[in-house]
């Protein structure tokens, strides 16, 4: 890999762990959903990138994919299991990187090591040529062996360049006659522990969007908006919300309800896609940590270490 790429990574991957510790002394009973999201994403760009994606701030049985909406009035509560997963981009080169919070208590701290130590351990055995399937077998290993299961129907995944899901997918149960990482590639590690059944399902539609592609859309609004995200490469090649929509209709004399009906509209016409929230299956209590990590001869460099 090209060293000026490798440079790009590794900001970006500095600027997403401090926008995690940022995040982890923020995160309080009572604190504001919506505005630690905001502060999240306002740390990436001061620090000169861009969010890869929004903010996933995920609480309890939700696994991923809840970012807070522009009007979203939650609070963090005690005994909350908080998931916050963020990204920044340099160039559109990655870094990902999520850790897990308990609010006020410390009642589900085996559960929240479980993921921590198996992404630890799954670091510890990257290298050339393993396969994806030996990562997960150790992921699962752990996990299960503090008395946990893996999400075995959530992955860890590769990132290049604008492409937050380039391909190899990293699983976090063993897999047989699975592909084999390189040298070079640069992948995110992602367990997933729960004390329920341990797989997730989709359930409500989230505030988070992918651009599909271009369609004639009768709707001027949301013509109007499909119009300004096809200016911008973030919104056209990585995940987007309506938080961020709203901001650019701001700029654009569109109200947040206009935003909102343009939307639905791009969706409803698969211009877009919606990204529903991720709960596990039974209820149970969730615990993710990830890092981004480039894959050596003989190992990996953590890009997003803290």
């Amino acid at each position: 890999m090209d060293e000026e790429v490798i440079k790009k990574y590794r900001k970006a991957g500095k600027i997403t762990a401090g926008a995690l510790e940022l995040a982890k002394s923020r995160v309080t009973e009572g604190y504001s959903l919506l505005k630690l999201a905001d502060e999240i994403e306002e740390h990436i760009i001061q620090k000169g990138a861009r969010p890869a994606f929004p903010a996933n701030l995920s609480i309890n049985d939700a696994a991923a994919h809840f970012s807070p909406n522009s009007s979203c009035k939650l609070t963090f509560k005690r005994g909350d299991v908080a998931k916050i997963d963020c990204g920044a981009q340099i160039d559109g080169y990655i870094g990902d990187s999520a850790i897990t919070v308990e609010i006020g208590t410390n009642e589900r701290m085996v559960l929240i090591q479980s993921s921590k130590m198996a992404l630890q351990e799954a670091i510890g055995v990257v290298r050339d040529g393993i396969e994806v399937g030996r990562i997960g077998e150790v992921v699962e290993s752990k996990i299960r062996s503090m008395g946990f299961r893996p999400i075995a129907n959530l992955s860890g995944h590769q990132v290049s360049e604008y492409n937050l899901h380039a391909g190899l997918s990293v699983p976090n149960v063993r897999e047989r006659f699975s592909k084999r990482v390189k040298e070079g590639m640069t992948i995110a590690i992602e367990p997933f522990s729960t004390n329920g059944n341990g797989y997730i399902m989709e359930r409500e539609n989230g505030s988070i969007y992918q651009f599909i592609k271009e369609k004639n859309v009768h709707n001027e609004s949301a013509r109007k908006l499909l119009n300004l995200i096809k200016k911008d490469r973030n919104f056209v090649s990585l995940p987007f919300c309506e938080r961020w929509c709203v901001k650019l209709g701001e700029r654009h004399e569109m109200n947040d309800r206009e935003i909102n009906r343009a939307l639905n509209i791009l969706n409803r016409s698969h211009v877009i896609r919606n990204y529903p929230v991720l709960r596990e299956e039974a209820g149970g209590l969730v615990s993710q940590w990830e890092h981004t990590v480039l894959v050596t001869e003989d190992g990996c460099e953590v890009l997003t270490g803290r």
